[in-house]
């Protein structure tokens, strides 16, 4: 028995035990408002999700709140990774922090903190089954709540909803439906997020004192991702890189902070011409540069829907995600995506076939053609 087959029946066994005794505890944590979905609330707290492109992809609810509850204070509970994404939208009024841990001393103090604000209504993002959410929930003493049914979740919330299990929906219309016991009406308007101008300028500033004449074709590679399945090779990456400097199309830049800095320094070492390295020091910062890029080239992670969100067009690989769930928003977007695979869309973290096959089998030569083809097209290069 291989430890992956193991692992995905130990999880089907916690989540069936789970499911079980959450429904027989569901007296004691069952809480239903008997006054109902406030029509006007005064304070809403919205419980984040904990990755960046999940937060990004969330970012369209705030315009919906705000013009669906105009007087409201929004305030959203969040990471200190993903908090800045929130600093970018002008209807969240305030940010709770939590920390990087989900000891039991931390989840205490969250719901204290939670508990200090007269909260009359609460919004769980969550989609991942976490249950440490779902007990913030159950616990901050919210006037209302709602969240998704997953696994047993159903019994800390007000209103718990049904959890789309199929994996035919795209997140942020996921993220979207939470809302949806509040009457507002759905839209499918794609994130959008406005860099500030001083970041902006403060980039720019930064340019050309690495050699990047105005006007140069820029063309970011971005190599991390949570999982390794997502992951095109370094080695690709590298490869990638010099045929693009090679041929003249662009100037590289290798884009990315502390989380990956091992892969980029790994990149460097295997490329033959020399990229730009810029080191990312913040959210706001990575969100800047991608903005001045031309071109992305990255994993189906959280930077692709940054990138998206920004305005930036992307090239990116898809491997075991989901296309209906994942699939970047707006236009100028090329997912490459071996559909001939029959492992594709396997959901994994780790290979199950232990080839890598729907990254291994996206080469340098075919992205390097597309990533021309495109500069081409869109008139970058001359």
């Amino acid at each position: 028995m291989s430890w992956l087959f193991l692992r995905q029946i130990l999880k089907k066994s916690y989540l069936m035990v789970r499911r079980t005794l959450l429904a027989g505890w569901s007296g004691l944590f069952q809480r239903r408002c008997s006054t109902g979905i406030p029509s006007s609330p005064k304070n809403l707290l919205i419980l984040s999700q904990r990755r960046l492109g999940d937060a990004v992809l969330s970012t369209p609810i705030f315009p919906l709140l705000r013009k669906r509850f105009p007087g409201c204070t929004i305030s959203v509970l969040a990471n200190p990774y993903i908090r800045e994404i929130f600093e970018f939208c002008p209807e969240v009024d305030h940010i709770l922090e939590y920390g990087k841990g989900y000891g039991i001393r931390e989840i205490l103090r969250v719901i204290r903190e939670i508990r200090r604000h007269p909260f009359d209504l609460l919004i769980d993002l969550n989609t991942d089954g976490s249950l440490i959410f779902a007990l913030i929930a159950g616990l901050s003493r919210a006037g209302y709540s709602v969240g998704y049914d997953q696994d047993g979740r159903g019994v800390f919330y007000d209103s718990a909803l049904p959890f789309p299990e199929k994996g035919d929906k795209h997140m942020l219309d996921m993220i979207v439906q939470t809302l949806s016991p509040l009457g507002v009406s759905p839209s499918k308007e794609p994130p959008r997020l406005t860099v500030p101008e001083p970041l902006l300028q403060e980039v720019r500033a930064k340019l050309p004192e690495s050699g990047i004449a105005q006007g140069q074709v820029l063309v970011g590679l971005h190599s991390g991702a949570v999982h390794p399945t997502q992951r095109w090779p370094v080695e690709y990456f590298a490869e990638l890189g010099d045929r693009i400097i090679g041929s003249g199309c662009g100037r590289v830049i290798l884009c990315g902070g502390d989380r990956e800095s091992d892969m980029i320094l790994r990149i460097v070492d295997r490329m033959k011409e020399t990229p730009l390295y810029v080191r990312t020091v913040s959210l706001k910062h990575l969100a800047a540069l991608l903005s001045e890029l031309d071109l992305l080239v990255c994993n189906n992670s959280g930077p692709l829907h940054l990138a998206a969100a920004v305005g930036t067009p992307t090239l990116s690989f898809m491997g075991p995600t989901k296309p209906a769930q994942w699939w970047p928003l707006g236009q100028g977007h090329t997912v490459l995506r071996r559909d001939d695979l029959a492992c594709i869309g396997c959901n994994m973290g780790t290979c199950p076939v232990k080839t890598h096959a729907c990254m291994y089998g996206i080469s340098p030569t075919e992205v390097f053609d597309t990533i021309r083809n495109r500069l081409l097209q869109d008139s970058k290069m001359v």
